[in-house]
């Protein structure tokens, strides 16, 4: 897994740069299969989960500011996928990007399966 976290000065909305970036992400074969604006849309605790949990981004490693104009991204290209979580201070804008390639699936016993009610995802794991 790769992990990355770009600043952009002076500031771009996140509309912007979720735009730019699924526009790249088609143009390489990607498919966006998960796209959220804000807490309404993609859940109050999305931010603290990629940039605080330890479980996407790792501990202390992305610059967040917590704000309402957060945007995330998901896409998935064979056993490629691609996080975003792209967000806006006054004075910069702030890219997170986790990348993991050739992933392959985790196989499971039909024991486990019934037990697992949870989606994981990819990076999370």
């Amino acid at each position: 897994m790769t992990h990355l976290d770009y600043t952009v000065v002076p500031a771009v909305s996140p509309l912007a740069m979720a735009r730019h970036y699924e526009a790249v992400l088609a143009a390489n074969g990607f498919e966006t299969l998960f796209s959220c604006s804000g807490p309404s849309e993609c859940g109050r605790d999305m931010d603290a989960l990629i940039s605080n949990s330890g479980r996407v981004a790792p501990s202390g490693f992305s610059d967040a500011v917590f704000s309402d104009r957060i945007r995330v991204v998901v896409a998935h290209r064979r056993t490629d996928w691609v996080l975003l979580r792209l967000d806006e201070a006054s004075d910069r804008s702030l890219i997170y990007a986790a990348v993991i390639e050739n992933s392959q699936p985790k196989k499971i016993s039909k024991f486990e399966r019934r037990d697992r009610f949870r989606f994981t995802p990819p990076w999370s794991q």
